[in-house]
């Protein structure tokens, strides 16, 4: 039983109001908590936490222990003070009593006994994993990878549940069949303001085969590849199709089969990624981007749009930011110079009511629109360190005093707090009152940061963290890694530049079957064509694109 968290002060409020405390939980070791998962094995019960800040939970039960026996080179406490636990995680752990723990990586194991500590890191040292086996695999066909509750058994697991939790005459049911060779999975998943539910019931086996990974066309372009290639719509076909610039500055459109549909000659090279807008509001899609001097706007024949060819003297701009607030396609333009921001409507007009044009430092990379709460948040990365966060009209919204030496990672938005990086690998969140929280991953200056709304992965040197589960690559030169949502299963991708290898891993850290593949840049990943199979699309050689399919 796995129970995935975004806020535990959330949770501390929902147990003041329904368990009738006197006040909530404001402890910290237990803000930082992402999941807590229980297991029930032969060997006894185990509760699991994943934690972003691990090493402060496991500082205090050192304190709080009656002293520790060594394990396959790890220690296991006998701990003392569980109350912030059990108060804390009320009711999760009415039934479970911890006694011993240990660490694993971003994770703490917690038993009943040392039996069940010891078997889970006997597995975690063997790399046996529980969703290699066929009960995980049978189950989880077609479920979605993240959770609110998820809920996995066999037949033994499930007859339990059902008379701890259900009505009797649906356990005598299920107890007179024979579901030995059964796996039972419950999955909730709760958003904003609706949930749903899944519940399955599929016979053990039928595990679905490790993805094979095919190329299926390359394409040359007349000199070496000078940006990273990406897929754009088609608004005819509603297929995706290629768009990347060569070191030539030539612009290049390509098909799903892989043929070139034009190619257009830029003054100098694009910035950032390019962006489609409709600008009619007639469902034709262009393409809006900033070269090093020039703000375009293309329409997909490769033609400039009038109004949307704007140069700026001494050149240096950020890539372009695109803000479309309500979905209405009354898309903002934002184009960022040094110290200068310039905010443009979908008619090419300056926009007056924007105050915010210019900056007490050079703006670090293209600025930001979040919404939390419904409330609309424009993020400026300001190079002496300021963190801006301003309203529509660039008007300070949530005024900060500290300053970040930011990495060289732009910001996200992250279990609704806007989210950034320092150089020492210190996570800085902002939640929508100003409130600020950090947490230190130790990672280096140069590490790589990418999230999704619930997921963060991290790359340091060649040591790759997807949601705390680590994996040691290889010694190489790594791009930031990137983390794409479809169907229901996560991807993340990172590219070895340096021995020109493209990794793709799942939500659990493990690689895809068929990979490292050839490639020597960032990809981008979708079903390029509509076949429900994924095409992914990196620079081969240097003047060379190659497309792969995933089967």
């Amino acid at each position: 039983m796995n129970f995935g968290f975004n806020d535990y002060q959330l949770f501390a409020q929902n147990q003041k109001r329904y368990l009738d405390l006197q006040e909530i939980n404001q402890d910290t070791l237990l803000n930082t908590i992402e999941e807590v998962g229980f297991l029930n094995l032969n060997e006894g019960e185990a509760m699991v936490l994943h934690s972003l800040s691990p090493n402060d939970i496991m500082t205090y039960f050192q304190i709080n222990s009656k002293g520790s026996t060594r394990y396959q080179n790890l220690d296991i406490l006998e701990i003392t003070e569980t109350e912030f636990l059990t108060k804390g995680l009320a009711p999760l752990l009415d039934r479970f009593e911890p006694k011993y723990c240990a660490q694993l990586d971003n994770s703490i194991v917690f038993g009943n006994s040392i039996k069940p500590v010891q078997a889970v890191i006997r597995s975690w040292k063997e790399d046996d994993h529980f969703q290699q086996t066929a009960l995980y695999q049978s189950v989880m066909q077609n479920m979605a990878e993240e959770s609110s509750i998820l809920y996995i058994a066999n037949s033994r697991g499930i007859e339990s549940a059902l008379s701890d939790h259900f009505a009797p005459e649906l356990f005598r049911e299920v107890k007179k069949a024979n579901y030995q060779d059964y796996g039972f999975a419950f999955q909730l998943i709760a958003e904003d303001d609706f949930f749903h539910t899944t519940a399955r019931v599929v016979r053990k086996g039928e595990v679905r085969s490790n993805a094979e990974v095919n190329p299926i066309f390359s394409v040359l372009l007349d000199d070496d590849v000078a940006t990273q290639p990406q897929y754009v719509r088609n608004h005819y076909t509603q297929q995706w199709e290629i768009i990347v610039q060569d070191k030539r500055n030539n612009l290049y459109l390509i098909s799903t089969d892989g043929k070139v549909l034009w190619k257009r000659k830029l003054k100098s090279q694009i910035q950032g990624k390019i962006s489609q807008v409709d600008l009619f509001k007639n469902g034709k899609l262009q393409l809006a981007f900033c070269t090093e001097d020039q703000f375009l706007v293309y329409d997909r024949n490769g033609r400039p749009v009038s109004s949307f060819e704007k140069s700026y003297s001494g050149g240096n701009l950020n890539g372009l930011a695109v803000f479309d607030y309500d979905q209405s396609r009354d898309y903002r333009f934002v184009v960022t110079q040094g110290k200068k921001a310039f905010m443009y409507n979908r008619k090419g007009q300056v926009v007056n009511g924007f105050k915010y044009t210019e900056t007490q430092a050079d703006v670090l990379f293209p600025p930001q629109h979040f919404r939390i709460a419904k409330k609309d948040f424009l993020v400026f990365q300001l190079a002496d360190g300021s963190l801006k966060i301003q309203h529509r009209d660039g008007r300070d919204r949530l005024p900060l005093s500290g300053k970040i030496d930011f990495s060289n990672n732009p910001a996200f938005l992250y279990k609704d707090k806007i989210s950034v990086t320092d150089k020492k690998g210190v996570l800085h969140q902002v939640d929508a009152n100003g409130r600020v929280t950090t947490t230190s991953f130790q990672q280096g200056p140069d590490h790589g940061f990418y999230t999704t709304s619930k997921t963060l992965a991290l790359l340091d040197q060649n040591t790759l963290n997807i949601k705390g589960k680590k994996v040691r690559l290889n010694n190489g030169v790594y791009t930031s890694p990137t983390i794409f949502y479809l169907g229901d299963v996560l991807y993340i991708s990172v590219t070895d530049i340096q021995n020109s290898k493209v990794f793709l891993f799942d939500s659990n850290a493990e690689l895809f079957g068929g990979f490292p593949v050839t490639g020597n840049s960032a990809v981008d990943l979708l079903d390029m064509n509509g076949d429900r199979k994924l095409e992914m699309v990196t620079r081969d050689a240097a003047n060379a694109l190659t497309v792969y399919q995933l089967n």
